[in-house]
C-alpha cells in the first residue's frame, strides 16, 4: 500500500506475467491472501473507463471515429478496515491516574 493512500495491489509495484510465474514457482502468492481479504470486504475493487485516443473505423463505406475507452481497476481499502485495524490495536497503558497515557 502506498503511504497517503488508500488504494492496495496483491503485488508490490508492477510487475510482467513472466516475473509473476516466477514468483508463484518460487512459492510466493499474495493473491491468495489479497482474494481472501476481498473476500472480507476489507478489500474493494473500483473501475473507472478512461478516455483513450481516438480511433477511425471504417464500416463497409462508412468511416467512424470514436474514442476507444479502458476499464481502470484499482482496489481500496474499505472503512471497516481501518476500525478493524484500530480495533485489533493493544489499548494504551493506564498512567498511575487512571488515565490512558499520552504515549
Amino acid at each position: 500500500m502506498a503511504r497517503g493512500t488508500t488504494i492496495v495491489k496483491p503485488w508490490v509495484g508492477s510487475i510482467t506475467w513472466a516475473e509473476r510465474d516466477e514468483r508463484r514457482a518460487a512459492g510466493e502468492n499474495p493473491e491468495a491472501e489479497f482474494n481472501s481479504l476481498m473476500r472480507l470486504g476489507l478489500v474493494q475493487p473500483t473501475y473507472k473507463l478512461v478516455d483513450g485516443k481516438k480511433q477511425l473505423r471504417i464500416v463497409g463505406t462508412h468511416a467512424q471515429v470514436f474514442k476507444s475507452s479502458k476499464l481502470k481497476e484499482e482496489y481500496e481499502m474499505a472503512e471497516v478496515t481501518f476500525r478493524f485495524v484500530r480495533a485489533c490495536r493493544a489499548p494504551k497503558p493506564e498512567t498511575p491516574s487512571g488515565l490512558p497515557s499520552t504515549k
